[in-house]
């Protein structure tokens, strides 16, 4: 946990890019860290990022610190990078260095605290559920990626989750997916990778949903779309809204790639909010065959949303199961009481616990 790293140690934030960003907003923001200090090459001279220090590793104001009392986190995803970062760091005189992707509570950034620090006692209260949804796991490696994942939520620390390459994801190769991708709804859709991904390995479908509510993502995804259409689908449809259980107005925030919603402040006038709606009200009469879903923590309502088309075409299914400790088995076992003929696989693509995917087929 990033308490037990940083004990009595003042926090260095190196990278001020888009993993500064997630790790900004998820937790030095939710946790109320206080950043000493944000290094970035960008910076060619001192400066204050909202009243933090801000400079390059190169400024002369690093040169009379004790290096000792700092903890640096290199907020950039890169492997290669990150060693050469840390190189960097170490030359200049730091010496307690970590990754982002080493700080357990990154990975869960959509967690409440209550439930992201939650004790054992909080799982045993849970087991009755964790144990229905492990047996419903159709395979050997499933069972694994299950069982890494709660070894990591009850420890708090990150141990290796069995995975496979990223390109795999929602294509996998060892799962039987019975109803295919030629009507696919894509759930969180962002820059469109999913479904060039879908294209590159099983050529034009016949009709495309994607669904993105961060508009700037949307733009991007829409120009794409334009581009490419006719390559990709014989329809297509993109809508610009969040998705959830009803349809509302919510509160939104955007972080970059993430985007997510805060179900706990409906408001009353548009100015600064998205339109969220269900699935089922927006497509009602969609005969869909794949549905993906990686949309920040809202799987589960999303899901409720969409339950009546689930219900009718039993499509395949592919939905992000890592933003909360709970979807692990909440989700599964709310597809499994609503959808009896559906069988369960569960694939993770990164090693640690994002990128966990639980599939369904009939």
């Amino acid at each position: 946990m990033i308490h037990n790293y940083i004990r009595d140690k003042k926090i260095v934030v190196y990278g001020f890019g888009q993993g500064f960003i997630t790790f900004n907003e998820f937790v030095i923001k939710k946790l109320n860290l206080p950043v000493s200090i944000i290094i970035d090459k960008k910076f060619k001279s001192d400066t204050l990022v909202n009243n933090v220090p801000a400079c390059s590793l190169e400024s002369p104001s690093l040169c009379s610190l004790n290096k000792n009392e700092f903890i640096c986190i290199v907020s950039v995803g890169s492997k290669q990078l990150y060693s050469e970062i840390a190189g960097d760091l170490r030359n200049a005189g730091f010496s307690n260095i970590i990754s982002v992707f080493d700080v357990y509570e990154y990975h869960l950034s959509h967690a409440e605290p209550n439930i992201l620090f939650a004790e054992p006692a909080y799982y045993l209260s849970k087991i009755e559920d964790i144990f229905s949804a492990y047996k419903l796991l159709g395979d050997e490696e499933s069972q694994e990626v299950y069982l890494n994942l709660l070894e990591i939520y009850i420890s708090k620390n990150l141990t290796k989750v069995r995975s496979l390459p990223l390109a795999h994801q929602y294509l996998p190769d060892d799962i039987l997916l019975s109803k295919g991708y030629s009507r696919t709804i894509n759930c969180g859709s962002f820059d469109d990778d999913t479904v060039q991904n879908i294209y590159r390995k099983k050529g034009k479908i016949k009709s495309l949903v994607c669904i993105e509510p961060s508009l700037v993502n949307y733009q991007k995804l829409v120009e794409l779309i334009a581009r490419n259409s006719e390559k990709f689908a014989e329809q297509t449809i993109c809508f610009p809204v969040a998705l959830s259980d009803t349809t509302k107005y919510i509160d939104f925030t955007a972080a970059g790639t993430n985007s997510s919603i805060d179900n706990k402040h409906e408001v009353e006038t548009i100015s600064n909010m998205c339109l969220s709606m269900a699935i089922d009200d927006m497509l009602p009469h969609y005969n869909v065959t794949f549905i993906n879903m990686d949309i920040e923590g809202a799987e589960l309502d999303a899901l409720r949303g969409a339950i009546n088309i689930i219900k009718r075409c039993k499509p395949d299914l592919a939905i992000s199961v890592y933003h909360k400790p709970s979807h692990l088995w909440d989700i599964l076992l709310f597809l499994a009481q609503n959808v009896a003929e559906y069988r369960f696989y569960m694939r993770n693509y990164t090693g640690y616990p994002a990128e966990t995917v639980l599939y369904t087929s009939v």
